[in-house]
């Protein structure tokens, strides 16, 4: 939405730009003067339409990539968790395996950049969660 506005302020700014010379051509005294006059008038609004097309693409580019980071980032309103971890807890499950809270909670303040870091995070966790419940206690101790 904010790419079509931006679009039609620019187009705009160009219309009125091009209204604004002509008007000055057409209130010129010397024929000669106003013809090299609009030559040039023409040959600058070439050149700044040149350069607003150029921002255009950049504009558009960072867009797309704006558009494609959106999927990769995007937050279930469920677990408050990004899409692809969400895409890895949801391929433990069909698996049938279950993590424990502790490994999901960690997974909140974690960064991942893909679904395999998420995996090989989540993996090592759960030999480490493994590990540490799979302690027995001495029954002197307790």
């Amino acid at each position: 939405m904010s790419f079509i506005f931006n679009l039609s302020v620019i187009l705009i700014v160009v219309i009125m730009f091009i209204f604004t010379i002509s008007s000055l051509t057409s209130k010129k005294q010397h024929p000669q003067s106003s013809v090299n006059y609009s030559l040039s008038s023409i040959q600058e609004s070439e050149a700044y339409l040149k350069k607003l097309k150029i921002e255009i693409d950049i504009k558009e580019r960072e867009l797309e990539t704006l558009r494609n980071n959106i999927g990769t980032f995007t937050n279930r309103s469920i677990s408050d968790l990004p899409l692809m971890v969400e895409n890895v807890i949801e391929a433990y499950e069909r698996q049938g395996i279950v993590l424990p809270l502790d490994i999901i909670d960690d997974l909140t303040y974690q960064v991942f950049n893909d679904e395999d870091q998420t995996q090989k995070y989540i993996e090592a966790q759960r030999s480490n969660w493994k590990v540490k419940n799979s302690q027995k206690f001495i029954k002197g101790i307790m």
